[in-house]
């Protein structure tokens, strides 16, 4: 419960502010294919540079931050969470792609989606448990949404020509990396070295996400406007 609720609590917090604005947006636009795809990448695109640092954060410093919020007790947390943190970064490119079809007013196929998801969950959970234990619900949570993203991607470029831009597959490829990394040192590094690792990967992405995001949405003047009028 401790893993499920940290993983979920920052991620819906993240997906819900932008789904707020960005679903009414699509909808308006649901029949203007080109302008649906213009709408999604951008959505990917911010939903990574938002997201990606913190991840990547999470991933690396669960150990401490754990103990913090719980106790020793929950450590075992910290090997379910690992998984689930790399599964949500999957989750996060998904996101944009799945409420094409809402939008679109295809109730029935994103009900078949969400529920193809869930049971390839619950399968891998099934076949993985009597060989890995506990561990296999996070990794049956990073399988079920490599699974999901690609489910959703095939269905929304069936129904509007959807295709990913060079930005969002470079900041697909960019954080696919560092999360990467970052999980491969976590889990299988020890000592202060890794922890070096850790932040310099976090510190990296920091800034290469809010360079990108300076570009996209100018945060020098918006901070001006807002602080020193």
């Amino acid at each position: 419960m401790a893993a499920w609720k940290i993983s979920s609590i920052y991620l819906t917090a993240v997906l819900s502010a932008m789904g707020s604005d960005y679903f009414p947006r699509l909808s308006a636009v649901h029949e203007d294919n080109k302008e649906v795809s213009r709408l999604v990448n951008e959505q990917t695109e911010m939903a990574l540079l938002v997201s990606g640092p913190i991840i990547i954060l999470m991933i690396g410093f669960l150990p401490v931050i754990i103990p913090l919020l719980y106790s020793d007790k929950f450590n075992q947390a910290v090997l379910i969470l690992q998984w689930q943190l790399f599964g949500d970064l999957f989750k996060v490119i998904s996101f944009p792609l799945a409420f094409i079809i809402l939008a679109k007013a295809k109730g029935s196929i994103y009900i078949v989606t969400e529920g193809l998801g869930l049971l390839v969950y619950f399968l891998f959970i099934y076949v993985g448990w009597d060989y890995v234990g506990l561990e296999i619900t996070g990794m049956a949570f990073l399988l079920n949404y490599v699974f999901y993203l690609l489910i959703v991607y095939l269905v929304a470029k069936k129904m509007c020509g959807f295709l990913w831009s060079r930005k969002s597959i470079k900041y697909i490829s960019f954080y696919f990396v560092f999360v990467f990394l970052s999980f491969m040192i976590a889990k299988y590094s020890y000592g202060y070295m890794s922890y070096f690792g850790l932040v310099l990967l976090f510190v990296f992405a920091v800034f290469y996400s809010y360079r990108e995001l300076d570009r996209l949405l100018d945060i020098k003047k918006i901070v001006r406007q807002r602080f020193l009028r």
